[in-house]
C-alpha cells in the first residue's frame, strides 16, 4: 500500500500508521528507560531524544487519524500532555536546565493546539466544533494537573496548577456558551444572549467560590485569583455585556454583577479583618 493512498481515502490505513508510530514511540521509551540507569549524566539527554520521538510520532498520530483532512487536535494535545508530564517526573529526578526549557517549549505548543481546537472568539460565538474544542482544552487542564502534582511544593508546581486552573475555567467557558448557542450559528454570530449573560454569572459565581474558599482556607492564592476573576466580571458587563445584549439581558446582567461585587466586597473584607486579627494576636 502506498503513502498516498494511505493519505487517501483508506482510513483504516490512518489508524494502522497511527498506531504503529504509537507502538514505536513507547518502544523507544522503555529502552530509553531501561538504559537510563547505567548511563549516569547521560540519561537526560536520551530521555529528551525519547520524548522528542514521542512529540513527533504523536502529531503524525494526530495528523493520520484526522478525518476529512483535519487533524485530530484533541488527541494530539493529549498525546503531548502526557509527554509533559513525563518531563516534569525527569526534571524532578535530574534538576536539568535543558528538560526546564524543552518542558516549557511543549507547553505553549500544546497550549497554542489547544487554542486552535477553541480559539477564544468561542467564548463569543461559541465553538464550530464544540466537543473537540472541550476535549482538547480538558486534556491541556489535565496535563497541567498531572506535572503540577509530580511538582508539589516547587514553585514550578504552584505555577502549573494555576495554570490548570485558568485551563480548566477557559474549557468549562467554552462548554457553557458553546451549550447555550445555537449550533446552526455557532462560531459566526451573532452574540448568544442567553449564553453571554449565563458566561458572565458563571464567572462572578466562579470567583465568589474561591473568595470563600480563601476566607476558608488562608489561601492567598485564591483570594487573589477570586478577586480576579470577579474583577473580568465586572469588566464584561460594562463592556462587552451593555454593547451586545438587549435591554432585558443588560438590565439582568447588572443586577446579577451587582449583587456578586457586593457579596466578593463582603468575603473580601472578612479576609481583611481575619488577616488583621491574626496579625494582632501574633504580636507581643
Amino acid at each position: 500500500m502506498t503513502l498516498p493512498a494511505l493519505l487517501g481515502d483508506q482510513p483504516a490505513g490512518h489508524v494502522e500508521i497511527g498506531v504503529l508510530l504509537s507502538g514505536l514511540a513507547a518502544l523507544v521509551l522503555a529502552t530509553a528507560a531501561a538504559v537510563s540507569r547505567r548511563l549516569g549524566g547521560a540519561a537526560a539527554a536520551i530521555w529528551l531524544a525519547a520524548l522528542a520521538a514521542g512529540v513527533a510520532a504523536a502529531a503524525a498520530t494526530s495528523l493520520l487519524a484526522g478525518r476529512d483532512g483535519v487533524p485530530g487536535l484533541p488527541s494530539l494535545v493529549a498525546a503531548w500532555s502526557v509527554e509533559g508530564i513525563a518531563l516534569a517526573w525527569l526534571w524532578r529526578r535530574t534538576r536539568e536546565r535543558r528538560v526546564a526549557v524543552v518542558g516549557a517549549l511543549l507547553l505553549g505548543l500544546t497550549a497554542l493546539v489547544a487554542l486552535a481546537a477553541a480559539p477564544p472568539e468561542a467564548l463569543l460565538y461559541g465553538a464550530r466544533d464544540l466537543v473537540p474544542g472541550v476535549l482538547a482544552v480538558g486534556a491541556l487542564a489535565a496535563g497541567l494537573a498531572g506535572a503540577a502534582a509530580l511538582l508539589r511544593g516547587e514553585r514550578a508546581g504552584a505555577l502549573l496548577a494555576r495554570a490548570a486552573g485558568v485551563a480548566a475555567l477557559y474549557g468549562a467557558s467554552v462548554l457553557l456558551v458553546g451549550v447555550l448557542t445555537d449550533e446552526a450559528t455557532r462560531g459566526d454570530g451573532p452574540v448568544g444572549q442567553s449564553a453571554q449573560l449565563a458566561l458572565s454569572a458563571f464567572w462572578a459565581l466562579a470567583g465568589l467560590a474561591l473568595v470563600a474558599a480563601a476566607l476558608a482556607r488562608r489561601a492567598r492564592a485564591a483570594r487573589y485569583a477570586g478577586a480576579g476573576l470577579l474583577l473580568a466580571a465586572a469588566a464584561k458587563v460594562l463592556v462587552l455585556d451593555t454593547a451586545t445584549l438587549d435591554a432585558g439581558y443588560r438590565v439582568a446582567a447588572f443586577v446579577l454583577g451587582g449583587a456578586v461585587l457586593l457579596a466578593g466586597a463582603f468575603l473580601l473584607a472578612r479576609l481583611d479583618h481575619a488577616g488583621a486579627g491574626e496579625d494582632g494576636a501574633g504580636a507581643p
